[in-house]
């Protein structure tokens, strides 16, 4: 059975028009923080972490540095950006040159990699809606760049700590208390790319400390459980930053929910049951976490690709959740 609709205590409010964007952000708050109180099984268990030692905070303060998420990247020549993409032969002179050239640059992103803690407690719901790949993954390559030079040069300790802090930006996006699907997508990204650049340039001769490069190998293997965390920070994300904005008829949050239904797609203007809606996606998304914490990893496709139940709802309600959790299987 379905557990009786979420009522926002601001219902009230609700259907105010011309709502300014700090209006219907104050009031998503309000929601989002009611709900919280009415469903414990929801609530993220965050860690302290000091500003100063918290990796994914000062990633995101480097990110914001380079365009809205990074989307401008790191502002590299074309030439090293070719080479850092495969597209130019590798030349460890013509790298070593731009790294010194560059130290403070890259001293920052190695001091970042280097951070072992990370937590997203006391940081805007607005800063963690999105994470793009570029700002993260130019960093892992120029900390992969440099530990190639390293070892190539003889300073394989030099090589190591590098690519430590390669592994350190893959572990600031995907070990935070409550990860995205997209954040932890670009986790697994920069951790696959830093793994093939250990097999393919970095453990090279039999004088290498193996050992070393095998303890940077020997990740703890992904569980259900750590899944169930990334749907519970995806609960958490979609739910404040995308959902619940458009069930107070946000204007900026509803020409992105479009719905397929009918003959035509057709833009959803409004919704018409917002507590019905919440209460089908409280229900999916708690389904989905219980069954994976005691799960085994086979089952994890199964679970993960659990069908959206709108039964009931209004079409422009089916629409919007249909949206939200389009690829959420993947």
């Amino acid at each position: 059975a379905k557990p009786a609709p979420v009522a926002s205590r601001s219902e009230g409010q609700r259907q105010k028009p011309g709502r300014s964007e700090r209006e219907a952000r104050e009031l998503a708050d309000k929601w989002y923080r009611e709900i919280l109180e009415e469903h414990p099984e929801l609530a993220v268990s965050f860690k302290d972490v000091s500003d100063e030692r918290n990796g994914f905070l000062q990633l995101l303060n480097f990110t914001d540095r380079f365009g809205k998420h990074g989307e401008n990247g790191l502002p590299l020549p074309e030439n090293i950006r070719a080479m850092l993409d495969g597209k130019q032969p590798w030349d460890a002179a013509v790298m070593a040159k731009w790294l010194e050239e560059n130290r403070a640059l890259f001293e920052e992103i190695l001091a970042i990699g280097l951070l072992r803690e990370q937590s997203v407690k006391g940081i805007d719901m607005d800063r963690l809606k999105f994470f793009g790949a570029r700002l993260p993954y130019d960093c892992t390559k120029v900390l992969l760049a440099h530990a190639r030079v390293a070892m190539e040069g003889g300073d394989e300790a030099g090589a190591l700590q590098s690519t430590r802090a390669a592994l350190g930006i893959s572990d600031h996006l995907g070990r935070i208390e409550m990860p995205s699907l997209l954040s932890e997508t670009v986790s697994l990204l920069v951790l696959q790319s830093t793994r093939k650049a250990i097999f393919d340039h970095l453990i090279v001769t039999e004088a290498s400390d193996f050992a070393a490069w095998q303890e940077l190998l020997a990740r703890d293997q992904e569980m259900p459980a750590d899944l169930a965390l990334v749907f519970l920070g995806e609960w958490h994300h979609g739910t404040r930053s995308f959902l619940l904005p458009a069930l107070l008829g946000d204007p900026r949050s509803l020409p992105m929910l479009i719905d397929n239904s009918g003959g035509q797609t057709e833009s959803v203007e409004k919704i018409h049951d917002p507590d019905a809606v919440l209460s089908a996606q409280i229900a999916h998304f708690t389904k989905i976490i219980t069954r994976l914490k005691g799960a085994a990893i086979g089952e994890v496709p199964g679970i993960s690709a659990t069908p959206l139940d709108t039964t009931g709802l209004s079409k422009d309600g089916a629409a919007a959740l249909d949206m939200l959790f389009k690829g959420s299987a993947a």
